[in-house]
């Protein structure tokens, strides 16, 4: 049954099974609901009674042997379609036997479990399905920046005595509302604009004469008859569907992903608005406006005021940093690589603008960022940000599963993108930057904060010895940062001068709004946390927790990105112990809380001792299972359910492609799979890459599907999986895997990782490394297959067999090519 409410079309699908259905036609009910909803370019919802008793909703698993073969073809279709169950109590008995699936659950409100109707001996449902009001067309015309005429604005440009234009203005509020005069006076003058209705609906003049001739023989049936009409009719479709297959390549080549993303969500329908939000007093707020004060209400509570205690901070360098040399050469640089974006920015100057005529800008910006610097003053502007609430999970109609996305000025990141580099810069040199900390720098990522910790955990257990660590979640980290202790870490740092005290101006009397759609809420005090959506936002954040690694005793380790921390010991319970004290009192310090309830332990080892962990007196839980990074894995080091996690959302992505894209065109498709789906099953695959077979081929599968549909498009069916890769250009998963062990290995040798070889790997007797490449490692001899497939045992064979001229190269793009055509050779045909 197909539904509309508003612009939102909703196929309903109404199904029964009974408990006697054999697993056979299910599976071929389930595959019929497939190729439907497969044509459907809208919101999905499954309604009805399908007598799976085990099947664990909340984790999309199921207990038990009875059905799991049907079960599991439902788990699949849900997983493919971004199905989500929303019925949470049993409707017969204790068990949930009844479903409604939804694609969005938004659309649903009011969900009530009622008491059996008639003779029926389940329980009935009650929900109401959401009408989306569609939203309103902004009148306001916006500006076609691409078409911009920028010569003649950097012409403009060009003819302003700047100097005398910066030194003319005493207060800097005064000098940068005047600068963005300028500029947006040349914007109205130069950049053409339109109305947002037109970006996405302009059709080509052929078209637009069809549609007419289309109308004038409709209403004109009587005179001219059917056959004119259904003639027009019949070209206009065809018209309709090459220019629709033309947009799609477009998009699909171009360069920028956002704009990938985008359409594919716009197509079908995939972005959820805000619904109905619940109030602390029960009250349901429905308007933008109401929306917005509740959302600042709440992201204003996050933000504490600092105490008044003084902190004792020792400098950790004599070496000093108290200016920054900005250069007319470095803005315009800075300028011509920022991205061609059209962000909201709250002085109303887009990226792309910036980027596009930075000839005429450089000279400006570097007077007025120099002014800046010297007099430590901080436009207003910069201190001021829009906040969008973004949904992380949980019931939608709750404030607090939102995270804030903050937009700042667009101009005042520019002039921190240069400070950030020269403090980086400034932090490496003097070796100030702690080894344990993988967040926001070059050469470091969540690969490597996962391969120099997990595999190494893995090792030890082993050897026979047992680990105990503790995953340490800081509430609201970013946010609370007492922005005085922040300023004195920075002298710590040997920060000082001009460059503190713009940072202190940078820094405080800061303030955002919350905007929902053309809403926006009162202004409200950020009084803690580094600011948010700037780029010295992260560095300062980076800096602030630098030393907590420093207060652990000898012989406990930590390990970090950003806020996420691990501190873990090896065969020593009470070390741990010891360490989270040092963690905890270190924490009280420097005023950042410690979420005891999402701080947890894992014990990893047979041997492990039955021991508790506790931070201020309140014991830790325990967990078998943790989410590290976004990767999952068990304290016997399996991935199983992660690798179901990531094969669910790739199928589920990979439909929405076909879904969203109607073209034949077979690599213009695989593009889209490259872009859209193959990183989710490669990220830091060298951590999980499994050696089970049947997760092997269940990977293997999203890409072997995929394009066997894409070639049944084109009526290619006898193509072997084989053939259409070697067709493609590409490669298996497996084997893609398998460079990417390789790779980055290979960058370990090299400078494009802090990560060296022989701290992950054992280097092998002086002996042992006569021959081969010299950067041998020491086999590991395995007792377990779970650590023969890890990747410090698993990668060491091929490893030691590569050509030794495979290892003449500085980048490791260089290896990967040459690496590629030598492992493809070995291959036999």
């Amino acid at each position: 049954m197909q539904v509309e409410l508003g612009n939102k079309p909703i196929l309903v699908i109404v199904i029964y099974r009974s408990p006697s259905c054999s697993a056979a036609d299910f599976l071929e009910l389930t595959n019929t609901l497939s190729g439907i909803c497969l044509e459907w370019n809208g919101s999905i919802m499954v309604v009805g009674d399908l007598n799976f008793p085990l099947i664990d909703w909340d984790n999309n698993t199921h207990r038990g042997n009875l059905s799991s073969k049907s079960s599991s073809s439902l788990l699949s279709f849900c997983q493919s379609f971004n199905l989500k169950q929303v019925i949470d109590q049993p409707t017969h008995g204790l068990n949930t036997l009844d479903i409604v699936l939804t694609s969005e659950t938004s659309l649903l409100e009011n969900i009530e479990i009622l008491p059996p109707f008639s003779t029926s001996d389940h329980n009935g449902i009650s929900f109401t399905i959401v009408g989306v009001t569609p939203k309103a067309k902004s009148s306001a015309k916006l500006r076609n920046y691409a078409k911009g005429n920028y010569d003649a604005i950097v012409d403009a440009l060009c003819s302003v005595d700047w100097v005398a234009f910066i030194n003319s203005h005493k207060d800097i509020d005064d000098c940068y509302e005047n600068l963005i005069r300028v500029f947006l006076n040349l914007i109205s003058r130069y950049v053409p604009r339109y109305k947002d209705s037109k970006i996405w609906e302009t059709y080509p003049q052929h078209i637009q004469t069809l549609r007419a001739k289309l109308a004038f023989y409709h209403g004109r049936k009587t005179i001219f008859g059917n056959g004119k009409y259904l003639m027009y009719a019949h070209k206009l479709k065809r018209a309709l569907a090459r220019h629709s297959l033309l947009k799609e390549k477009q998009i699909a080549q171009s360069k920028n992903a956002k704009r990938l993303f985008c359409y594919c969500r716009q197509k079908l329908q995939l972005h959820e608005p805000i619904p109905t939000m619940t109030a602390s007093n029960s009250d349901q707020l429905t308007t933008d406006a109401q929306k917005a004060e509740l959302f600042a209400s709440y992201f204003e509570s996050v933000y504490k005021k600092p105490s008044s205690l003084e902190v004792e901070v020792k400098p950790f360098t004599q070496a000093t940093l108290e200016w920054v040399d900005i250069s007319t050469e470095t803005v315009y640089n800075i300028l011509r690589r920022l991205p061609n974006r059209l962000s909201t920015s709250p002085d109303q100057i887009p990226y792309i603008f910036l980027k596009r005529a930075a000839l005429g800008l450089a000279a400006p910006l570097t007077l007025l960022f120099n002014r800046c610097l010297l007099r430590a003053e901080t436009p207003t502007l910069w201190r001021v940000g829009y906040v969008r609430p973004i949904y992380k999970k949980g019931s939608r109609n709750d404030v607090k599963n939102y995270r804030p996305i903050c937009l700042t000025s667009s101009i005042s990141k520019v002039l921190e993108r240069i400070i950030c580099r020269k403090i980086v810069s400034y932090l490496s040199e003097n070796d100030l930057i702690s080894p344990n900390q993988h967040g926001f720098l070059s050469n470091r990522s969540t690969t490597s904060a996962l391969l120099s910790t997990v595999p190494l955990w893995h090792k030890e257990i082993e050897k026979g010895n047992f680990v105990s660590v503790c995953y340490i979640d800081y509430r609201k980290a970013f946010d609370s940062i007492s922005i005085p202790l922040l300023l004195r870490k920075l002298t710590s740092f040997g920060i000082n001068g001009c460059l503190l005290r713009f940072l202190r101006s940078f820094l405080t009397e800061r303030s955002q709004s919350v905007m929902i759609n053309e809403s926006r809420s009162r202004n409200y005090k950020t009084i803690s946390g580094v600011p948010q959506g700037t780029c010295l936002g992260p560095l300062m954040f980076l800096m602030y927790v630098n030393d907590l690694a420093k207060v652990l005793p000898p012989g406990s380790f930590c390990s970090m990105y950003a806020d996420d921390s691990k501190v873990y010991t090896i065969n020593d319970c009470n070390l741990l112990q010891l360490a989270l004290d040092a963690v905890a009192k270190w924490s009280r310090t420097w005023e950042l809380d410690i979420s005891l309830e999402k701080t947890t332990i894992m014990r990893f080892g047979r041997n492990h001792p039955d021991v508790h962990f506790t931070i201020n007196g309140k014991v830790l839980p325990e967990s078998t299972k943790v989410r590290d990074l976004g990767i999952v894995y068990t304290n016997k080091f399996e991935f199983d359910d992660y690798i179901r996690e990531i094969v669910g959302k790739a199928s589920c992505k990979s439909n929405y492609i076909l879904r969203a894209f109607k073209s034949r065109d077979l690599k213009l498709l695989f593009k889209l799979f490259t872009v859209f789906v193959r990183p989710q099953l490669e990220y830091c695959s060298q951590l999980w890459s499994p050696y089970k077979k049947n997760l092997v081929d269940s990977i293997e599968q999203i890409q072997k599907s995929f394009t066997y549909r894409c070639f049944l498009r084109k009526g290619l069916l006898r193509k072997s999986y084989e053939e259409r890769m070697k067709a493609l250009g590409s490669e298996s998963l497996a084997f893609r895997r398998k460079i990417a062990d390789l790779v980055f290995m290979y960058k370990l040798i090299t400078e494009e990782s802090d990560l060296k070889l022989y701290d992950i790997f054992d280097r092998p007797p002086m002996v042992e490394i006569t021959r081969g490449h010299p950067y041998r490692i020491k086999p590991e001899r395995p007792k377990t297959a779970a650590y023969a497939g890890s990747f410090v045992a698993r990668s060491v064979h091929q490893w030691n067999n590569l050509d030794a001229k495979l290892f003449r190269w500085k980048r490791s793009c260089s290896f990967q090519a040459h690496l590629v055509d030598s492992l493809q050779a070995e291959i036999p045909n």
